[in-house]
């Protein structure tokens, strides 16, 4: 309860309260941990022993177990006490693999720092077209999926007037 009341002053700017670096790195394991549990407001499935998040993920990862690829969740540390789990890790090719319905502004920012600060070959199967093609392939094909620079692109241009 007091961690609330914290984390909503800070985020109405009513008091100059900073957390430190041991606070964000609690609040951030806090925050796993609660959209991990079952109060949480996202369907969490177990595929190949591993969780994912949501039903396109689970059949992202039942595709994977269909075409004998391994793959396993692995939290990176970005910003300093950041941490960032992509949906999939393919340890085989050294891919990390984002599974998104829809880009905000806070996601765009967020990639631009894990990728400066952790440099991973990130790929994104974005939106439910892509998601489709996917699910379609006989082969996996991590190249023909957008890298960020290629998804940040796309973002900008579906932002921009008509």
């Amino acid at each position: 309860e007091e961690t609330r009341k914290k984390l909503s002053l800070a985020s109405s700017r009513q008091t100059p309260y900073r957390f430190t670096e041991e606070q964000k790195k609690m609040l951030s394991e806090k925050r796993i941990a609660y959209l991990e549990s079952s109060n949480s407001h996202v369907d969490w499935y177990s595929v190949a022993g591993v969780k994912v998040q949501g039903s396109w993920e689970r059949d992202v990862a039942l595709h994977l177990v269909q075409l004998g690829i391994e793959f396993e969740r692995v939290s990176l540390l970005y910003d300093g006490h950041r941490r960032y789990t992509p949906d999939f890790y393919i340890p085989v090719l050294d891919l990390y693999l984002e599974i998104k319905g829809f880009l905000r502004g806070r996601d765009v920012e967020k990639y631009r720092k894990v990728l400066k600060d952790c440099s991973v070959n990130l790929r994104f199967v974005w939106k439910f077209k892509e998601l489709k093609r996917f699910l379609s392939q006989s082969e996996f094909e991590p190249e023909s999926f957008p890298d960020f620079q290629q998804i940040e692109k796309l973002w900008v241009d579906e932002k921009k007037p008509f």
